[in-house]
């Protein structure tokens, strides 16, 4: 299936800002963003663009915080396995937890070792929000053995995935709206046996 790439130009980028901009146009059918400050790249089935409607989703933005403008790229049909594998890196988080997809090799072991394959789901660890949830909660390692944890918007599981690795009490909840998300967060969590984790 070929794509259309709109690259999204934020200005002054912030993440916050991205985020706003990915909840007003994700109606429109887009399947997955990237964030490359000052930029936040959408994607969607070239069959399902509408320029009118971004162009409207874009114009009800607008605001005295942030500007924004945008670019197109029509991108052919290609291996998008191939493509996310040669752009995703693993993540460390101060040398006890590693992100990494069943792909990576050779990684210097870490005290929690976390496999996903995100797919279309949010989730590889890049993002801030889910960095820094991994370094409270490897700062909190005492806390959360034996307590319950519930992992809301839980994207590809990773936070739900470390709770249970951590002994959290059974089991911990992982819920997300996406049906895509739920799957890819099944999965993972298969991938990790994390029995202790549910997700809906």
């Amino acid at each position: 299936m070929d794509y259309i790439e709109v690259a999204v130009k934020i200005e002054p980028f912030k993440e916050e800002f991205a985020e706003i901009v990915i909840s007003e146009i994700e109606e429109l059918g887009f399947e997955s963003y990237l964030t490359e400050a000052p930029y936040l790249k959408a994607y969607i089935p070239h069959t399902l663009f509408s320029e009118p409607n971004l162009k409207t989703k874009l114009w009800i933005l607008g605001n005295d915080l942030f500007k924004t403008e945008y670019t197109l790229t029509y991108i052919k049909e290609q291996n998008w396995n191939a493509v996310w594998e040669s752009s995703f890196e693993p993540v460390i988080v101060d040398n006890k937890c590693t992100v990494k997809a069943s792909f990576h090799k050779g990684l210097p072991r870490t005290k929690y070792t976390i496999k996903i394959d995100p797919k279309m789901a949010f989730g590889t660890g890049h993002h801030e929000t889910t960095s820094l949830m991994i370094r409270m909660m490897l700062n909190m390692e005492k806390e959360i053995k034996g307590i319950q944890v519930l992992d809301m918007g839980c994207g590809t599981g990773i936070l739900s995935i470390l709770a249970a690795k951590m002994k959290a009490a059974t089991p911990v909840h992982a819920i997300d709206i996406d049906q895509t998300a739920v799957n890819s967060a099944l999965e993972n969590n298969y991938k990790n046996r994390a029995k202790r984790t549910g997700c809906v």
